[in-house]
């Protein structure tokens, strides 16, 4: 109820001055803070689209576009949409702004770069497990086939079928091979494998770490492909990866409850 409250007012505040930087921080503010209540309730888009509009037009006004709290809020909710790239220019600028001397924005970063770094290895590894274990999950990739209710009249579809962006009407399966995301990581990450061998990282929000393993068998309904890539360190690391809302996912036959 505070947080509709706070929504109520900052909007309120912009209309009657849309020109003053201050009460669009605010009300990006209020669209966050919503945003991570509900968050473990389904998915809230719309919460992520107004704070990330109302951040860029707080932005445009000089005395909110040097507020170090500006871009490292932003770069949070980036961080969590798994926008890694512009998530760490904005830690990086709050740092900046701030003299170098604020611990938070120096942790993120780190947190960022340690877990490309490490899903990249992992990819490249095949899970870091051996040949024969990752071959056994991979063929038992193809004999998962998802409930009536996920499939409906969707079709399958392998993992290197999958195209940029939303796959409807469509559905993809796998093994999980590893679980890459740290302690206290948002979303849940885990690498999946089909029967081509194919690998893929698949993102899982609003699930509890514990709730998946290597070895599971997960379907996934529509899946919603991006490329994650950031450039550290004078190269690019770049990786396909499914962003899921764990509700429409099928694990090991049940969806999550």
């Amino acid at each position: 109820a505070n947080i509709a409250e706070s929504l109520r007012l900052a909007r309120e505040a912009v209309a009657q001055d849309p020109k003053d930087g201050t009460s669009w921080y605010i009300l990006a503010n209020a669209h966050l803070s919503s945003f991570f209540q509900a968050t473990g309730q389904g998915y809230n888009g719309y919460d992520v689209k107004h704070a990330l509009a109302a951040y860029k037009q707080a932005e445009n006004t000089p005395s909110c576009s040097i507020n170090p709290d500006l871009h490292f809020n932003r770069a949070v909710l980036l961080k969590y949409q798994e926008e890694f790239g512009p998530a760490l220019n904005g830690f990086l600028r709050a740092l900046e702004l701030e003299g170098g001397a604020w611990d938070a924005p120096a942790g993120m970063i780190r947190q960022i770069t340690d877990f490309i770094t490490s899903m990249a290895s992992t990819l490249s590894r095949k899970g870091n497990m051996n040949v024969r274990k990752f071959q056994q999950l991979a063929k038992g990739g193809g004999s998962i086939s998802g409930s009536p209710a996920v499939i409906g009249a969707r079709r399958r579809l392998p993992i290197m079928e999958l195209v940029t962006g939303p796959n409807i009407d469509t559905w993809t399966a796998g093994k999980v091979v590893a679980v890459t995301s740290p302690e206290g990581w948002v979303p849940i990450s885990v690498i999946m494998v089909d029967e081509s061998n194919t690998m893929v990282a698949v993102s899982l929000y609003n699930l509890a770490k514990d709730a998946v393993h290597v070895g599971d068998s997960l379907v996934v309904p529509d899946p919603f492909v991006k490329i994650v890539k950031v450039i550290m360190g004078g190269r690019e690391l770049a990786y396909t990866n499914i962003q899921a809302d764990a509700a429409l996912v099928e694990i090991n036959g049940k969806y999550n409850e």
